[in-house]
């Protein structure tokens, strides 16, 4: 079972989950890249996951290319995101930010309660 923002997510949950994945998209589609929205989705995937703003749309990009869509998509995207280091991190990271990929990456952990 995955909890996500409290919620316990059953494997029933997360199916569901992923075949709104096309409402998602469509939502992201009409809104368009604001910087305050993630644009595609991916991104919401990444957002759902506490991922940052600033970074979640390079690293849903990144989820994407090395990962295939499948029927458990938040627990795929959050082993993938688990086994990610700084350096993918500072990749996704934007350059004129004042946060490193590491200080992002450390900050997703401590949010998601794997650091203190």
């Amino acid at each position: 079972m995955i909890v996500v923002a409290g919620v316990d997510l059953n494997p029933s949950a997360l199916r569901t989950f992923s075949r709104n994945l096309p409402e998602a998209e469509a939502m992201a589609e009409s809104v368009g890249p604001v910087s305050d929205v993630a644009a595609t989705v991916e991104g919401v995937l990444m957002r759902s996951q506490g991922v940052v703003r600033s970074v979640c749309e390079p690293l849903g990009a990144a989820y994407r290319r090395a990962v295939p869509a499948s029927d458990t998509e938040l627990a795929s995207a959050r082993n993938w995101l688990m086994q990610r280091s700084a350096d993918d991190w500072a990749r996704a990271a934007r350059t004129h930010s004042t946060l490193s990929g590491p200080e992002r990456h450390r900050l997703w952990r401590i949010i998601d309660g794997l650091e203190t």
